[in-house]
């Protein structure tokens, strides 16, 4: 009779590492978000006559659907679309952005988990 050991040290450690990775996605999403929306306010083209399209540029908290997070970003006026319509915001521009650093984000981190 033979026994066959097996060490799963190293697949533990990376599954911890890969749920800390994880965790962290949401907070940095939200902080590139964070860094657009304030980008989006210093460098607007449309005329701030009432701060109130600026002051209401936004990203909002992460949110959950299954596997997927989510994070809304744009202004709250009404009129916002008007505005961004007629291509005096970045918005759009700075949503595509901010997805791509997101995924180099989450790519970067599944590299460095699975060279562990």
């Amino acid at each position: 009779m033979f026994k066959v050991d097996a060490d799963y040290s190293d697949v533990y450690a990376m599954h911890r590492e890969a749920l800390k990775s994880l965790d962290r996605a949401p907070e940095q999403m939200k902080k590139i978000l964070d860094r657009k929306a304030a980008e989006e306010r210093r460098t607007h083209r449309y005329q701030n006559r009432t701060t109130m399209l600026e002051k209401s540029t936004f990203a909002s908290e992460v949110k959950e659907m299954g596997d997927a997070k989510s994070v809304e970003f744009g202004a709250r006026m009404h009129y916002a679309s008007y505005v961004d319509n007629r291509g005096l915001t970045r918005v759009h521009q700075l949503a595509q952005a901010a997805a791509r650093e997101i995924e180099f984000f989450l790519d970067g981190e599944s590299e460095r988990v699975s060279r562990m």
